[in-house]
């Protein structure tokens, strides 16, 4: 989720019955986003705006980029020997990155 995405917003609205129920998916829409429930009641974000979904592998990426304080040489030597991490999972992680407090720029 990108910074300014209001999802406690979202929910409430969903809450308070502002949201457009799809039973034919299992969702509500809200603002623009799409929300799945679980059997157990608990509602996720999905997409929309404001939402970016990663695969494992990118959200590896992300994880080792904020381990290492925005420092991305750092990163890529970490996960240089992790065969499931490829070259294409790195542009998507960094584009999240980008936003995130510990991004210092490059790359």
């Amino acid at each position: 989720m990108l910074p300014g995405t209001d999802v406690a917003g979202d929910l409430a609205d969903i809450s308070a019955g502002r949201g457009t129920w799809r039973p034919e998916v299992n969702r509500y829409e809200v603002n623009g986003r799409t929300y799945a429930v679980e059997a157990s009641g608990t509602v996720f974000p999905v997409s929309g705006p404001g939402l970016v979904n990663l695969s494992r592998s990118e959200y590896k990426v992300l994880r080792q980029l904020i381990g290492s304080d925005g420092d991305i040489g750092a990163a890529r030597e970490a996960l240089r020997r992790d065969p499931s991490v490829g070259d294409a999972d790195w542009r998507p992680a960094l584009d999240v990155f980008r936003h995130h407090k510990s991004y210092k720029g490059g790359a």
